[in-house]
């Protein structure tokens, strides 16, 4: 999945993540954009990814050793990551919204990409659940990345001005 799909899927993630479950992200904007950079830590692993050329120091090791999607892609790096934050003690909502970009990463490299991801690391088997093999940057990934800004945007709207929101829908209604 591109970075750019991997960013958009964190925010509606934390979004979707606020409406069933209010408060444990906090404050919703800070909240999207930790998501946002949370998005992108998994690919820690890939010199090549946006994350990667940032820190290449640490990446080109990582990828070297490890390869691409494994243990940055699995349940225990979340585990690691959330209970470092807390050692740290970064207020909970904070580690919350950024492990919520960093599941939301996992789960779109699971549903995006030929390959699937390891996500019971250290256990070899890569999980996948894209049936109809979307590819990484193709047509497939545009149209959801699309679909993601447009309920980022519905969401927002509903979000911080519902009567816009339900004006949009009774005109969406009348031409449909």
């Amino acid at each position: 999945m591109m970075a750019k799909t991997h960013q958009a899927f964190a925010v509606f993630s934390v979004l979707m993540v606020d409406k069933f479950v209010p408060g444990l992200v906090g404050n919703l904007c800070v909240a999207c954009c930790l998501g946002f950079i949370g998005a992108l830590l998994p690919d820690l692993d890939s010199p090549q990814s946006s994350f990667g050329r940032i820190v290449p120091m640490l990446s080109k090791p990582f990828h070297k050793i490890l390869g691409h999607r494994t243990v940055t892609h699995s349940l225990f790096a979340v585990a690691v990551l959330h209970f470092t934050f807390m050692a740290f003690s970064l207020k909970p909502s904070y580690s919350n919204a950024i492990c919520v970009g960093y599941i939301s990463h996992i789960i779109g490299d699971m549903l995006i990409g030929k390959n699937g991801v390891t996500l019971f690391w250290p256990l070899k088997q890569k999980c996948s659940i894209n049936p109809i093999r979307i590819p990484v940057a193709g047509f497939g990934e545009y149209v959801v990345f699309n679909l993601l800004i447009v309920c980022i945007a519905a969401r927002g709207l509903h979000q911080f001005e519902p009567e816009a929101y339900h004006l949009l829908l009774k005109g969406i209604s009348l031409i449909v």
